[in-house]
């Protein structure tokens, strides 16, 4: 059964049974077997071992079986004194188990040098078990999340392979070669890229009433708008290139996933056009996008 499929608090509360009915059990557990415990858990709590086996195993982080062997040591130990254990000896027979200071140093090393109750199997927190359950889910949500932004990013669109050792990538030319940058994507350095659908900046027909009275002055405020981030990006070679001028303000991003996270990054950023001119312009400090006479590249060294 995937536990994911069960909410936190139906998680919570069935391991908080197991672990109460542990608790319960344990004067009398300290003498039987594990199978002997497990038949009697399975009675109590009307499961199968398996399901509470991965119930547990899952919320705690450790088996039921090592839960149970270091709890039962715990309230035996809790019966003889730090001096008493001291002197025992390594093969001695102690509440019928054998090399029982051998077996207890195993579970817990550090009774060899501060003989105190930290070092041993303490009941679990149900405080930090809550929490722990819900770092759990928040985990598996994060991982779900990045499935979907890998599909996101990657569906309906055609990959294309950059070469190990490429520094640039021409996504427009003059020449006859053009990615379609909006139905690709591309992969480097184990990550996956996709330019995403550029954004126009569109003033409004007329002023702003509210800020044109505050400022004193018309103001004029801008949309943003979807736009093909093809035509964008060759609307500014041609102005580059001083074959056509600009007519709109315009910014164009990269965005990105991998196995440790996703990331997006402005290739143009906060382009402003007034009057077939550019008027403002802010690149990132290395920018991505190249232009020259012939072609338009993506510059893959910003990665580096």
């Amino acid at each position: 059964m995937n536990l994911f499929k069960l909410s936190p608090d139906t998680l919570y509360n069935l391991t908080c049974d197991v672990i109460d009915t542990l608790e319960y059990m344990i004067p009398e557990s300290s003498f039987l077997s594990n199978n002997e415990v497990y038949a009697q858990l399975k009675e109590t709590l009307g499961y199968s071992l398996v399901h509470i086996r991965n119930v547990f195993d899952f919320s705690i982080g450790t088996t039921l079986a090592k839960y149970i062997t270091r709890r039962k040591y715990t309230y035996l130990l809790l019966k003889i004194s730090a001096e008493k254990f001291e002197q025992l000896t390594m093969h001695a027979t102690v509440f019928f188990i054998q090399k029982f200071k051998t077996k207890c140093l195993q579970e817990f090393p550090e009774l060899a040098t501060s003989y105190s109750l930290k070092h041993m199997q303490l009941p679990i927190d149900k405080l930090f078990l809550r929490e722990h359950i819900h770092m759990l889910f928040l985990e598996k949500s994060e991982t779900e999340l990045l499935k979907s932004f890998y599909f996101n990013i990657t569906a309906d669109r055609i990959a294309f392979d950059i070469k190990k050792n490429s520094k640039n990538l021409v996504v427009q030319s003059f020449g006859g070669k053009f990615i379609d940058l909006e139905r690709n994507y591309f992969v480097f350095r184990n990550k996956i890229f996709k330019i995403i659908t550029a954004i126009c900046n569109v003033p409004q027909q007329t002023a702003d009433p509210f800020l044109s009275s505050l400022l004193g002055q018309p103001v004029i405020l801008s949309e943003n708008h979807p736009a093909d981030a093809n035509s964008v990006v060759y609307k500014l070679h041609q102005f580059l290139t001083n074959t056509a001028p600009l007519t709109e303000s315009f910014s164009v991003m990269l965005e990105w996933g991998a196995k440790n996270g996703w990331g997006s990054s402005n290739l143009i950023s906060s382009l402003t056009v007034e009057d077939g001119k550019i008027q403002e312009v802010e690149f990132v400090s290395k920018p991505f996008l190249v232009f020259d006479d012939e072609n338009v590249r993506l510059d893959l060294s910003f990665f580096d």
